[in-house]
């Protein structure tokens, strides 16, 4: 508290010259006040931060103030109390490592002394944290280390949410809490250290108490100070006895020089280890292992410790081990191999004794042996590895392990020698094995190639005792029968079918009684149920007295031998079965020709007996005409190469026989020994063949001759033929369509027809169909009519073939008819109607104009019936041109000059509708028989339409020119367009696409201009325009 009011005074002495408030004074009084009950109540340090922090909070409003201490490792600030700043920020700032730029507090910390950030937005120390204190609206930092003893312990900052620089009472006041926390820091440390120094003195105590053996505390002077409860034991003396008395009289006469030297080396600050004799209060010597070790305190020796052990039994059981060495002394000596003792010493393992013949042999001297670690004598790789057999036996454990040196092979066991449940050392017994080491690598050996045979042999082997229990089996055996090794071995023979057990036993009983070896063929059973055929034999086991105790089974899977053989006897009656049954002629040659053998067709087929051709040359059957080629494949064959050729072979009444041969050699071994000769009588072949060749050859005239389209398919609806009409219809040439599918070459309109081939592929039914459009290779189409018929091979359905027709002529004539019939039908009702027509309209006709005269109220409403009547005027002389249609007077005109003058005729009426008329007529065309008032009639009616298809301001493009033996007059409009549905009735009467149209003006047209021989077509597309083609043709 003194250390505190000393502060606090300090604190006040300077204030002096600050301008303080008489509130702050006493709210800095008033916290003065708590901190000094605080740390006298002895709270804790997170309370007294905890009463800090509020405090200040309570007294200055509109601060915020926060206390971090620094961790352990003291390079990061850990928050330690920070009431009211947000807590988002606290985890922000909280671990925050101290640094030149770690904001206010943990440049405090690094620099050691206050730092004042008045504006956080801008200051350059702030720049890895401004973005997290501008979020929660902190504008300024004042922060001041926390000091104990002259170390910095943490910071104690204010935070302001406005930019602000400290008055100078203000930094007062933050040092003021600085020094007060730094005192409760420091209070803190000073309990904790005092909790740890009486921690420590307990923990002595406790092992001073409690150890099993004598601590004694010295004086300089040597007297007693203080000893354990273990020491009363040892010296038989009481603690009240000792206390202050000197050591020396407890010491043996002859040993006190020796214990006062080690005493004194002790007080100069040297640890001694010794051991010495001391009096037991009874009068006997107690032997004492002592260690002395100095008492410092505050770097002086102010006293010596004393550990001893008592060691008189230790010593007393070496003594009698001497004893016993000295005995067994003569009779290592004399032992035939070598014995040794070792003994553990500073973690070394030395060896105290050695003595035998064998040490000769290893080319040692025990002199090189006593009192040597290992590692002293023997290389280190070596004597790491008996290091190991070493420690086990010092564990307690009895050991051994084979060595060699020297070329000599040992064999050392080791023996651990206990004196009150410790080892106190080691006899090592090693025995010269080289010998039996030879007998046993040659028996390895000799066993390593049996079982590398046994292994590793294709044979199944396996043994069983005189009881029938399998003793061993091979991999072999465990391939071949399924079952496992454990699942034989202690078992009974599993693997013998019922109907083989006598055989079995019948063997395995001449092996054990009678010693012979038995071989045979039979049968065993595999694991999952197979019967595999197998060559056994079995032979008796005998043991080193020649007692069969067993017998052996060597098995051989035969397998594949019985396979073979019976694939020989199989391919040997289909041989004979080939060559007796053959419908073909098989025979066999030797090298010169002549004949060895022949089958029953050979007989048959050249008419001739086994008497009469056996031992002949093959020459006297064949034709003088093919006699010299015959030779020459006969001799290929011989070569090796096989030969096929056709010849013609004499039947034994002189006709010729023809025939497809083959020639093959004889090989045996290695050797061609002759020629096979396989003939087949070809004669009527040859005819069939000839005749299909006609056939074939007449089917081509006939299709390339025929002017319709065929194509016929395979199952897989591939073109296997097609004739030149058909291919030059669809745009292709014949070798273009084989082997391709229809459909990826030409397709049909309807996509029907593939299913009509399709069906007609399952059900074999002929199909027809007459209205079909063919798409040709440039994409233009064609009206088709086919039908589609099977093929038919041997029963089945092998395909399709198709006939299709070109029906663009018989549709056009079909359309002539239809259209020619409505011109007809509109004729007669067109004069009809007119007629009909034309007598009342007169009469209207004047009865208005009387009414026009009389009554002159509406003058307006006349000029419309007057409109209206030339308008039905006009219609019914349209119908009446139809209907009569005028004399023709057909002269040599220039159309160039008709379409001219109709152009001028007709510019006004464009001109109105803001139409532009563009034309271009080519100079000195050829006359054309016609009548020019209906060329005029058809131009202007064109014309009419083209303007009113026109709705906006365009263009109307009129040319005229020669086209080889045609004039082509074309007019095209920038209109709308007509739809493709519609095209096709804009010649029908009564049709139009106007909606004051009659339908009759186009229709009036087209008749004419098929009067003059000529054509009209109409090509439209939606939103484009319309052009309208005229041929005339000049030849008529």
């Amino acid at each position: 508290m003194k250390i505190f009011n000393e502060a606090w005074s300090n604190k006040n002495n300077t204030s002096n010259t600050c301008s303080v408030s008489t509130d702050e004074m006493a709210s800095i009084a008033n916290l003065h006040t708590c901190m000094i009950k605080l740390l006298a109540g002895g709270d804790s340090l997170h309370t007294i931060m905890r009463t800090l922090t509020l405090k200040l909070e309570e007294h200055f409003k509109r601060k915020t103030y926060c206390a971090l201490l620094l961790t352990a490792e003291g390079d990061r600030l850990a928050v330690e109390h920070a009431p009211n700043l947000p807590s988002e920020y606290q985890q922000a700032i909280h671990l925050i490592k101290s640094g030149p730029k770690a904001g206010s507090c943990g440049t405090a910390v690094y620099r050691k002394e206050t730092v004042i950030s008045s504006n956080i937005e801008n200051d350059p120390l702030w720049e890895d944290f401004r973005q997290d204190a501008l979020r929660f609206g902190l504008r300024a930092c004042w922060s001041i280390p926390i000091l104990t003893s002259g170390r910095v312990v943490g910071t104690f900052a204010v935070y302001h949410t406005e930019i602000c620089t400290p008055a100078a009472h203000e930094i007062e006041v933050l040092e003021t809490c600085a020094s007060l926390a730094g005192l409760a820091i420091e209070r803190d440390l000073r309990i904790k250290l005092e909790q740890q120094l009486q921690e420590s003195e307990q923990r002595f105590k406790s092992l001073f108490d409690y150890y099993p053996h004598s601590i004694y505390v010295f004086s300089l002077e040597g007297h007693f100070i203080g000893f354990n409860e273990a020491t009363e034991p040892v010296s038989g003396y009481k603690k009240e006895e000792l206390l202050g008395k000197s050591f020396l009289p407890l010491i043996a006469h002859e040993d006190r020089e020796n214990v006062l030297h080690h005493f004194n080396q002790a007080k100069k600050g040297i640890v001694q280890h010794y051991e010495c004799k001391v009096k037991h209060r009874k009068g006997n010597n107690l032997i004492i292992s002592l260690t002395n070790i100095p008492i410092t305190v505050n770097d002086e020796i102010v006293g010596v410790y004393g550990i001893g052990r008592n060691i008189t039994h230790e010593k007393q059981v070496e003594r009698e081990l001497n004893a016993l060495h000295k005995e067994t002394e003569h009779v290592f000596k004399n032992h035939q191999g070598f014995i040794f003792k070792y003994k553990k010493e500073k973690e070394q393992f030395i060896h105290t004794f050695g003595e035998g013949q064998l040490v000769e042999k290893f080319g040692l001297k025990m002199a090189e042996l006593t009192g040597k670690s290992l590692k002293e004598f023997l290389p280190a790789e070596v004597a790491s590895r008996k290091e190991i057999y070493y420690e086990q036996a010092w564990d307690g454990n009895e050991t051994g392990y084979e060595g060699e040196l020297n070329g000599v092979h040992y064999m050392a066991m080791m023996k651990p020698i206990l004196m009150d449940g410790q080892v106190v050392e080691v006899i090592v017994t090693c025995n010269d094995i080289t010998e039996l080491k030879k007998a046993h690598e040659e028996l390895r050996e000799t066993k390593e190639l049996m079982e590398s045979f046994v292994n590793n042999t294709a044979d199944a082997i396996g043994t069983m005792n005189v009881h029938g229990q399998i003793t061993y089996v091979n991999q072999a055996y465990v391939d071949l029968f399924g079952w496992r090794e454990d699942e034989l071995i202690g078992k009974e023979i599993p693997n013998v079918p019922e109907n083989q057990k006598k055989e079995f036993d019948r063997s395995v009983q001449l092996a054990f009684a009678e010693k012979k070896v038995s071989r045979f063929e039979t049968e065993r059973l595999s694991k999952d149920g197979r019967f595999i055929p197998v060559s056994v034999t079995h032979s008796p086991l005998k043991d080193k007295n020649g007692v069969v105790n067993g017998a052996s089974a060597i098995i051989c899977d035969i397998t594949e031998r019985k396979r073979t053989e019976q694939e020989l006897e199989e391919n040997k009656q289909r041989y004979e079965s080939l060559y007796s049954v053959n419908p073909d002629i098989v025979c066999s040659m030797d090298v010169d020709g002549a004949l060895l053998n022949a089958n029953l067709s050979f007989y048959k087929t050249l008419g001739y007996t086994p008497e009469q051709v056996k031992g002949a040359s093959g020459e006297v059957f064949i034709e003088e005409h093919f006699l010299n080629k015959t030779k020459q494949y006969f001799k290929k064959a011989l070569q090796g190469s096989p030969q096929t050729y056709e010849t013609t072979g004499i039947h034994q009444n002189g006709q010729g026989v023809m025939l497809q041969v083959t020639n093959m050699p004889i090989v045996v071994n290695d050797q061609i020994v002759g020629v096979h000769g396989v003939a087949k009588d070809i004669t009527e072949s040859k005819k069939v063949q000839q005749e299909i060749l006609s056939l074939k050859q007449q089917m081509e005239l006939v299709l390339d001759s025929i002017g319709d389209g065929i194509y016929a398919i395979n199952l897989n609806r591939e073109i296997t033929i097609i004739n030149p009409a058909g291919a030059k219809m669809l745009g292709y040439d014949v070798k273009e369509l084989m082997g391709k599918k229809p459909k990826d070459t030409f397709r049909l309109r309807n996509e029907s027809e593939i299913c009509t081939l399709h069906q007609t592929l399952l059900d074999g039914k002929v199909r027809y169909v007459t209205d079909e459009v063919f798409f040709r290779r440039d994409g233009t189409n064609f009206p088709a009519e086919f039908v589609s018929s099977p093929i038919w091979e041997n029963g089945d359905i092998s395909g399709v073939v198709v006939a299709f027709r070109d029906i663009s002529q018989k549709k056009m004539a079909e359309e002539y008819v239809i259209k020619s019939a409505k011109l007809e039908m509109a004729g007669q009702l067109a004069a009809g109607v007119a007629h009909e027509i034309r007598n009342p309209l007169t009469s209207i006709q004047g009865f208005i104009q009387l009414l026009e005269e009389t009554d002159k109220r509406e003058p307006e409403y006349f000029s419309i019936i007057r409109s209206e009547f030339e308008r039905i005027e006009g219609i019914i002389s349209e119908f009446l041109a139809l209907a009569k249609p005028q004399a023709v007077n057909f002269q040599e005109n220039d159309v160039g000059l008709i379409l001219k003058q109709t152009i001028h005729l007709m510019n006004v009426q464009a001109i109105m509708h803001g139409i532009e008329v563009v034309s271009v007529i080519e100079p000195e065309l050829p006359l054309f028989q016609s009548d020019q008032h209906q060329l005029k009639q058809v131009f202007i009616n064109v014309i009419k339409n083209a303007i009113e298809a026109t709705t906006s301001k365009g263009q109307l493009i009129i040319t005229c020119k020669k086209i080889k033996s045609h004039l082509h007059i074309e007019f095209q409009d920038q209109g709308e367009g007509i739809p493709p549905e519609r095209i096709k009735h804009l010649f029908e009467p009564f049709y139009s696409t106007k909606e004051k149209g009659t339908g009759l003006g186009l229709m009036v047209s087209y008749k004419i201009i098929e009067e003059h021989k000529g054509i009209m077509r109409v090509e439209s597309e939606e939103g484009k325009g319309t052009i309208v083609h005229i041929f005339l043709p000049l030849s008529s």
